[in-house]
Formats: structure tokens, sequence, C-alpha cells
């Protein structure tokens, strides 16, 4: 699929923004603080119904705008087109529509228009805790799996309320056993489907994306990737013993703490290159190798998996590359889809000029201002 225009009103620094984009590549440069992340929001925002930067809707609002909206032109690859509109009004609703119907539900969004992302922030992934290579995880397979998503959304409920019973007996309420027990077979229940769902898609994605580093990194390093459960199993068929007796071991430390310890709210992804953890050892340059073939990997299962080409998004991403490595990105995504990039660097295109065609679209990116130049 690929974003043929873009508009925006009373979004982030945007007071009003039309754009029409080429299918290919696209290229955005201008200063920091001008609106170029924003911009990449509003794409994210179109295609998930929320923001990668996990803010908030009131954030999102111009000034003091009472609403702000966003609309998308998609063209899918069997060339369908299908408008997508988002609108919120200040201290109300966020409403999206897909040709006009609205949806009953934000996340129904999902699955509808594949995406994947490279911003700074998406470094955590590799450098900071559990909770955001989940996030990478849970985001990434909810665009293939809609059942994966209704399951997450299960866990999170069934979670909250047994985490619920577990801080009133930490507290000291007098609570009988036979309350917290169905709550603690429903988290099995679900939790074991998403468990093997993950690792699942980990024994399929892992051979990939350490081609993909190899590829882009042009060295043998050996990249790993495995998902560290909190419930050990050998086979498929032990995890839902394996699961409730773990459970019932951790039952009195649960207590003392009133929070669920064991479950896929702490799983976690391990990243080693040749054998060695990458977020302890792994230098800046790796973890950003790391990243890129990454999202690249990530790029190819999903259009594998829903069959139909993703939009790349990549806010920034290889500012502290030299030069042959930044040229090596360039290179790693071309004709991987529509592309749209931002850069601070305003001669990025002539410095490149041979690997962009000449289908390759460029816009300064002003004030909340976007202007199209001519190559």
């Amino acid at each position: 699929m690929h974003i043929q225009n873009l508009e925006l009103a009373g979004f982030r620094n945007y007071e009003f923004a039309h754009v029409s984009f080429s299918p290919r590549m696209n290229v955005l440069f201008g200063q920091n603080a001008q609106g170029k992340t924003n911009l990449i929001e509003a794409l994210y925002l179109l295609c998930l119904g929320r923001s990668f930067r996990l803010a908030k809707n009131q954030d999102l609002l111009n000034n003091e705008a009472p609403f702000f909206t966003l609309r998308a032109d998609v063209i899918k690859d069997n060339e369908i087109e299908k408008a997508v509109f988002i609108k919120y009004i200040r201290d109300g609703k966020k409403e999206i529509n897909i040709n006009r119907k609205r949806l009953q539900g934000y996340s129904k969004i999902f699955g509808h228009f594949p995406v994947v992302i490279m911003a700074p922030d998406e470094f955590k992934i590799t450098t900071s805790g559990p909770s955001e290579r989940r996030r990478f995880l849970n985001i990434l397979l909810s665009q293939v799996s809609l059942s994966y998503l209704s399951d997450l959304q299960e866990y999170a409920r069934i979670l909250k309320q047994r985490n619920r019973i577990l801080h009133d007996i930490r507290a000291g309420k007098r609570v009988e056993k036979a309350v917290i027990t169905p709550w603690t077979e429903n988290l099995v229940n679900v939790g074991k489907r998403i468990i093997l769902f993950r690792n699942s898609f980990i024994a399929h994605f892992s051979p990939s994306l350490a081609s993909i580093y190899r590829n882009l990194t042009k060295q043998q390093d050996d990249l790993q990737i495995e998902i560290k459960n909190s419930v050990t199993f050998t086979t498929d068929d032990e995890i839902e013993q394996a699961f409730s007796e773990k459970l019932k071991r951790q039952e009195r430390q649960e207590t003392i703490l009133g929070s669920t310890l064991v479950g896929p709210h702490r799983d976690d992804l391990l990243f080693t290159i040749n054998n060695m953890e990458l977020r302890k050892y792994g230098s800046r340059g790796e973890h950003k190798s790391v990243l890129l073939s990454l999202k690249i990997a990530e790029f190819k299962y999903l259009q594998k998996a829903v069959q139909e080409t993703p939009l790349l998004l990549l806010d920034d991403c290889y500012s502290e590359l030299d030069h042959a490595r930044e040229e090596n990105v360039l290179k790693s995504i071309d004709g991987l889809g529509q592309v749209i990039l931002t850069t601070p660097k305003q001669n990025l295109f002539s410095d490149y000029s041979h690997l962009f065609s000449n289908d390759t679209f460029r816009f300064c990116v002003e004030g909340g201002q976007i202007d199209q130049v001519q190559t």
C-alpha cells in the first residue's frame, strides 16, 4: 500500500497542511523542531490509531485548537482506494473512520494499514527494559493477528482484576481462595495462547533477522533473538501445567507484593551478537545496525503475513552514522515500498543522488509548513 495524500488540521504545530507523496521514496528535510517528526506521527496515527510517542490526545492539539483532524487517501496493493479519517475534539473522544464508516473501538484499525516505524525512541527496544520489547512484539503481532490482539486485551482485563484481588489480600482484607481461582485459570488459559504465538513468531523471525543483519553490516557476526518466557516448558503441551504450577509456587510472594509475578506480561526478548548480550555489551553502532535490521525484518514479515506492503517511516534514524554506513542504510531500504524519511541534512539528496530514483519526492519542512522541492 502507499499513502497518496495527507491532510492535517490543528495537529501539533500544523494549523493546516496538505501533501501528496510519491508511492516510492519521500525525503523530508529541515531543521529540528519544525514539524518533521509530527508529520511522521500523523501518518502512524492514521495507520494504527495511536501515537508512537505514547502521547495523549490532548498533547496532539495545536496550541488552543478546539480539535484536530487527520485524513489520508490510501492505495492498497490491489489498487483499492481507502480514505482514513481521524478527529479528536478537546476533552472529548477520538473518532476513526474508514471510507466514512466509523470504527467501533480504536483497535479495530489494526490490520487495515500495516506500518513499520524507526524513530529515536525505538532504540529503547534494544537498550531499555522488557516492557519496550514486549511493546514492539505486541504492536507487530497485533497487525498480523486480530485474535492475538483480542487475547492481549482479554489478558490485560484478567490481569487487572487478579492484581486487584492480590492487592486486597496484601492490604489485609479477608478474601476467600475461591475468589481468585477463576481469574488464575483464565490467566493461564489466555496467557498460554499469547506465549505460544510469540514463541512461534520468534522461531520463524530469528533466521530472517540474522540474515538481514549480516547483509546490512557486511560482517559474518551472528545476531540472534530469543524470547525469555517467565514460564519454563519443554513442549507446547506442557505449558498449561507449567504455568499453573509456577503461579502456585509464587502464591505467597504474590500476596506479599500484591501483583501477578508469572505470565506473558513478564516475558522479555534477548538480543545477542556472537553470544554476547547486546544490551550489556553492544556498541552504539551495533545497536543502530541491529535496530535497522529489526525494522527491515519486521517490514518483510508483515508484508508476507498480511499480503500487503507496509508503509515504512524512518525518522532521522541514521544521523550518527558515518558516510559508508549511511549509504548502506539507504541501499538497504531501496525497493521496500513507500518510504517516508526525515533528515536535518538538506544535502542528503545531493550526497546520495545515485541512490534515489526519478520518482523520489523531496519536501522542505519549516514552521509547520510543507513545501515540495523540485529535483
